[in-house]
């Protein structure tokens, strides 16, 4: 902490722990000291001094948890005020110009598996960053069936909507639902970077923090947006019943076509993985989980790693798809290191 205060890193959530039990969450930065509210990307009319920032906040300023209770502190890009459920801070404590509150899904997700009463082995902890599940699934699934049924389905709907409910919110590269849902709900949202109003019923509260947003804005938008889906998963696919792993793929070069597991951190997946749409129609992961390291501070420690995108970037070399097998299968590698 001593080696922050100096304020040199500009940015970065840090969070940090070690062998003697504590933990450390700061939300980290050079954050001027702004006289004014915060803005987007509009200039500031300056008339005198007093409309100019000149310092930058100190460490003790900034949000931030020490040895908080539940024995964890986590960050998945959200604001800080969440970071631990059983201590949360209090927004109005802080400058009107720091981030408004909010819990991202892939912040939930992250929070229902580490705010608990258990305790974690290495190779658990391993496990549950490699979580499945898909928490938009949980919260807006039922609702979307639910709307379907109601205009009376027949044919393929009425199969598909049996595909959903067999469904078990997961996105493994086994699980057939997941490609279809998806194509649903890119052709339902109505913003490619977050929920708006206009999308989800009932929107993220601080008072509910890791239950909302939930439930369909428009049941007859999801309804048609649902048969365009299906469409485009036929005609982009094959078909709407393919598993995850038949559309998304790791590929490096031309050697290397694997399967995937993960999604959209938007969707509410921790084992995060963004993709591009390639020629033949498959979705190819470039972006999400890339370095993965979970260390445990035994004597010796003991720690797993992967590179999700291989050690190497020169396409022919000996390792640029040296650890493309285990990013597919959700594996991680003994460090060397003790």
């Amino acid at each position: 902490r001593r080696a922050v205060e100096i304020a040199a890193i500009p940015m970065f959530n840090i969070c940090y722990a070690d062998r003697e039990g504590n933990i450390l969450y700061l939300w980290n930065g050079t954050i001027p000291k702004f006289p004014h509210a915060s803005h987007a990307s509009e200039a500031v009319p300056a008339a005198t001094s007093d409309d100019i920032w000149t310092r930058f906040h100190s460490i003790d300023e900034l949000p931030q948890l020490l040895n908080p209770p539940g024995g964890y502190v986590q960050n998945c890009n959200s604001p800080p005020y969440f970071t631990n459920l059983r201590a949360p801070m209090d927004r109005c404590d802080f400058p009107p110009y720091f981030p408004d509150n909010n819990v991202s899904l892939r912040s939930q997700h992250s929070l229902a598996l580490v705010d608990n009463e258990e305790t974690f082995t290495l190779e658990e902890v391993v496990e549950r960053k490699h979580s499945p599940r898909m928490l938009l699934a949980d919260r807006v699934k039922d609702d979307l069936i639910a709307a379907l049924e109601a205009n009376s389905p027949s044919g393929e709907v009425e199969h598909a909507i049996a595909l959903l409910k067999a469904w078990d919110n997961t996105v493994t590269a086994a699980t057939r639902g997941g490609a279809l849902f998806e194509a649903w709900w890119n052709r339902y949202r109505s913003s490619s970077k977050t929920f708006v109003q206009e999308d989800l019923a009932v929107a993220w509260d601080e008072s509910a923090p890791t239950t909302t947003p939930h439930g369909l804005a428009d049941e007859s938008r999801a309804v048609e947006a649902f048969h365009r889906a299906m469409r485009d998963a036929q005609e982009q696919y094959g078909g709407w019943d393919v598993t995850w792993g038949e559309v998304h793929r790791v590929r490096r070069g031309d050697a290397v076509d694997l399967p995937m597991s993960g999604g959209s951190g938007l969707m509410g997946c921790f084992r995060v993985a963004g993709f591009d749409l390639a020629d033949d129609g498959k979705l190819v992961v470039n972006t999400g989980d890339s370095w993965v390291f979970a260390v445990e501070f035994s004597d010796p420690p003991r720690a797993y790693t992967v590179v999700g995108y291989s050690q190497s970037e020169v396409p022919g070399a000996e390792h640029f798809a040296d650890q493309a097998t285990l990013y597919s299968e959700n594996r991680m590698k003994r460090a060397a290191f003790t």
